[in-house]
C-alpha cells in the first residue's frame, strides 16, 4: 500500500511540473540579482559605477514612474543597453478613478514595446498598505489591474506584470489577488528596519518575510523581491545606532539560502538609498564601506545570474518610420530571442498577408495592387517559448510620385516666412523648431507672421503647426489657413504640447498654400516651424456610384478632421431620417438632422468647434436601417 502510495505521490508531482509554464523572463536555473542605483550618489548614479564598485553584472535595474507621464524611454534605454531586465514601478498616485483606457495609456504601452526591453512591470504595489493611494478598495484594483494587463498583452507583449504587496499588513494580501490569468510574476516589498517608527526593535529574519507570499503562490508564479534592504545605520531612536552587522546578518540569512530553501524565487533586488531624511534609515550600500565589501562577495554566487533570459521575441523593422516607397521593395528585419522561433507572420492594415515557418533576411511587399497612401506593416514572430511579439511601421506607398513633406520654419530672409509688426526672436526654450523661434505679446492682431509656399501638386494636404509651450503662452494663437475654397482659423492653446507637430487639419491647397499667425490672443503668441504633408485622400464622387436599393452611411471626409466635416448617406426611398453624434462612452451630444427627407443623396456638416479631440461615432437612423461609423477629431 504504501508502494502505491509513493507512486500515485511522484505521479502528482509529475503532473504539477508538467503543467508549469515558464513565465516571461524567467530563468530555467538560478536567479536575478538587481538594484536601484538612480538614486545612489555615492555610485554617480550609474550602472557602470555600481557594478565596477560590486564587481558583479546584475541583471535587473529599477526606478519609478507615476500615472499621467510619460513612458521613461531614457532610463529604461539606459538600462536596456547594458542588457539588463528593466523593472519599471508604475504608481497611479493620483487614486484608482485616474486610470482608465485610452491615448495616454496606449501610447504608454506602445512606447514600452518599442523600448525593445525586457520589461517587469510592477504596477500599483504595496496595494495592502494605507501609505499608497490605491488601497482600500479590493475590487477595484483587481479591475485595474486587469486592464493594465489586458493592454499591455495588446500592445506591448515585451511587458510582464508583477503582483507586488508589502509584507505588512499581511492579512488582507489575498484580497488583492488579481487572477493567475493576469499576473506573470508575484512580487513582495519588505524591509529589515532594525527599529519600527514606535521605536520597538524589528528583527524579523528576512526569510520569514518571503515566505509570506512564497508559500502561497510559489506553486504556479516566479516570485521576485522587487525591493528590499536592511538598514546599516538608523535614527529611528536616540542615541542614532550603526547596524552594520544586523544588516550583514540579514543579506547572510537571505542570499546565504536561496538556492536551498527558495528556489522558486529568481529574482532580488536592493534598495540602494539614503533614506535618513524621509524615515531615518540608511539602506546605501555605498554610504558604508563593510556593507559594500560584504554585498560584493556574497552576490558572486555563481548562482547568480548576470545574463537575463529572453524568451519573448525582440523584433527589429530596418527602415525609419513613414519611409515612401515607389515601388514593391523588401523589408528588412531582425529578432532576437533565446528560444528557437516557430513562425513569422507579416500584415498590412491588420489583413494578414503572409508567414514563413523561418526567419527571412526580409519580406517581400507586393504594392502593385495598393493605392498610393499611408500603411501599417506588422511582423510578428511566434516563439518556442509559448511568447510572441510583434512591432509595426508606418510607410508610404506612392507610386504617383505626389508624396513630399514641407517644413517652413521661421527664419527670417528666406522665401517662407516673413512678419509685420513688432516680433521678437528667442533661443531660451529647448522646445523650440530650428535655431530660434519669433515671439510676441498679446495685442489687438497687428503683428503677423505668415507662411507661403508653392505647392507643386494640387491636393489635399495636413498641415502642424510646432511651438514652445509655456505657462505665460497664449491658450487661443490664431492660425489663419487660407486653402482653395475658403479660409479657416484654428486657435491653439500654446500653453500645451510643446516641442511636438501639432496637427491643425487637412486643406485642399491649389498654387500655394498661406498660413498667418497674429497677436490677437491672450498671452504670448509663438511663430516657430509649419509643416505641410502631402494626405492621400481620394475624394469620391458620390453621383456616379451605382447605388443598391438600400440605404448608405458613408465615411465622414475629411477623416480625422479639425473642425468640420461633411457626412453623406443615401436614402432609397422617403424617410424619416436622424443622424446623431455620440462620444466614446455612448452619449448623444449632437443630433444634425431629425426630419422626413426625400429619397436620394444627402449630405450634412457636423462642426465640432466646442468638443475636445478623440474618436466620435456619427449614427444613421431612417425607417428600420440603423449604421454606425467612427469619426475622428484631431485639433
Amino acid at each position: 500500500m504504501k508502494f502505491y502510495s509513493l507512486i500515485l505521490f511522484i505521479c502528482l508531482i509529475i503532473i504539477q511540473n508538467s503543467c508549469y509554464c515558464q513565465a516571461k523572463f524567467e530563468p530555467a536555473y538560478g536567479a536575478y540579482p538587481g538594484a536601484i542605483v538612480a538614486l545612489d550618489a555615492g555610485f554617480n548614479y550609474s550602472v557602470t559605477t555600481f557594478e565596477q564598485m560590486t564587481n558583479k553584472k546584475h541583471s535587473i535595474y529599477f526606478s519609478y514612474t507615476g500615472w499621467g507621464q510619460p513612458f521613461p524611454n531614457d532610463w529604461v534605454l539606459d538600462y536596456a543597453s547594458k542588457n539588463s531586465i528593466v523593472q519599471i514601478a508604475f504608481e497611479p498616485n493620483g487614486g484608482l478613478d485616474e486610470v482608465m483606457d485610452g491615448e495616454y495609456i496606449r501610447e504608454w504601452a506602445k512606447n514600452a514595446r518599442r523600448s525593445g526591453a525586457m520589461i517587469l512591470l510592477r504596477w500599483a504595489s504595496e496595494m495592502n498598505g494605507d501609505w499608497v493611494a490605491w488601497y482600500g478598495d479590493p475590487e477595484k484594483y483587481k479591475q485595474k489591474f486587469k486592464l493594465i494587463h489586458d493592454i499591455m498583452a495588446e500592445e506591448a507583449p515585451n511587458v510582464a506584470m508583477v503582483w507586488c504587496p508589502n509584507d505588512i499588513p499581511s492579512a488582507s494580501i489575498p484580497l488583492y489577488y488579481p487572477g493567475d490569468t493576469y499576473v506573470d510574476w508575484v512580487g513582495i516589498d519588505f524591509y529589515g528596519v532594525y527599529y519600527y517608527e514606535n521605536g520597538v526593535p524589528e528583527r524579523t529574519d528576512p526569510r520569514e518575510k518571503l515566505k509570506i507570499v512564497y508559500d502561497v503562490y510559489s506553486a504556479k508564479k516566479p516570485i521576485m523581491i522587487c525591493e528590499w534592504a536592511a538598514t546599516h545605520y538608523t535614527e529611528r531612536v536616540t542615541p542614532h545606532q550603526d547596524c552594520t552587522q544586523y544588516c550583514i546578518a540579514q543579506m547572510d540569512s537571505l542570499y546565504t539560502n536561496i538556492k536551498a530553501q527558495f528556489p522558486r524565487l529568481k529574482a532580488f533586488c536592493w534598495f540602494s538609498v539614503n533614506s535618513v531624511t524621509t524615515n531615518k534609515n540608511d539602506f546605501s550600500l555605498s554610504d558604508n564601506q563593510s556593507i559594500l565589501s560584504h554585498y560584493s562577495q556574497i552576490i558572486q554566487n555563481p548562482y547568480f545570474i548576470s545574463l537575463p533570459y529572453r524568451n519573448v521575441p525582440l523584433v527589429k523593422i530596418g527602415i525609419t518610420e513613414d519611409s515612401v516607397f515607389n515601388n514593391s521593395f523588401n523589408l528588412p528585419f531582425s529578432v532576437v530571442c533565446d528560444t528557437s522561433i516557430d513562425s513569422i507572420s507579416y500584415f498590412i492594415n491588420n489583413k494578414r498577408i503572409g508567414s514563413f515557418n523561418y526567419i527571412p533576411a526580409s519580406i517581400p511587399i507586393d504594392i502593385t495592387n495598393l493605392a498610393d497612401n499611408f500603411y501599417t506593416i506588422k511582423i510578428m514572430a511566434f516563439a518556442k517559448s509559448g511568447f510572441d511579439n510583434f512591432e509595426t511601421i508606418r510607410v508610404a506607398l506612392d507610386k504617383g510620385h505626389k508624396y513630399s513633406v514641407m517644413i517652413m520654419d521661421d527664419i527670417l530672409g528666406g522665401s517662407s516666412f516673413s512678419v509685420i509688426g513688432q516680433w521678437n526672436i528667442s533661443t531660451s526654450q529647448p522646445d523650440r523648431y530650428g535655431p530660434y523661434y519669433h515671439y510676441c505679446g498679446m495685442g489687438t492682431g497687428s503683428n503677423i507672421a505668415s507662411w507661403n509656399y508653392d505647392i507643386n501638386y494640387p491636393g489635399y494636404y495636413n498641415l502642424y503647426a510646432y511651438w514652445s509651450a509655456h505657462e505665460n503662452r497664449a491658450s487661443n494663437a490664431p492660425y489663419a489657413i487660407l486653402y482653395k475654397n475658403g479660409c479657416d482659423t484654428i486657435k491653439c492653446n500654446q500653453k500645451l504640447n510643446g516641442g511636438k507637430w501639432n496637427f491643425l487639419g487637412t486643406y485642399y491647397f491649389e498654387n500655394n498654400a498661406k498660413i498667418f499667425l497674429n497677436n490677437n490672443a491672450d498671452g504670448i503668441v509663438i511663430a516657430d516651424a509649419v509643416k505641410l504633408e502631402w494626405c492621400f485622400v481620394l475624394e469620391v464622387d458620390y453621383e456616379k456610384l451605382i447605388l443598391a436599393d438600400e440605404y448608405v452611411l458613408y465615411q465622414n471626409y475629411p477623416n480625422p478632421f479639425n473642425s468640420a466635416t461633411i457626412i453623406k448617406y443615401y436614402m432609397p426611398e422617403n424617410s424619416n431620417v436622424k443622424i446623431s453624434i455620440y462620444n466614446i462612452l455612448g452619449r448623444e451630444i449632437a443630433i444634425l438632422t431629425n426630419e422626413i427627407q426625400q429619397k436620394g443623396m444627402h449630405q450634412v456638416k457636423f462642426n465640432a468647434g466646442n468638443l475636445s479631440s478623440g474618436v466620435y461615432l456619427c449614427r444613421i437612423e431612417a425607417g428600420k436601417f440603423t449604421k454606425a461609423k467612427k469619426i475622428v477629431l484631431l485639433k
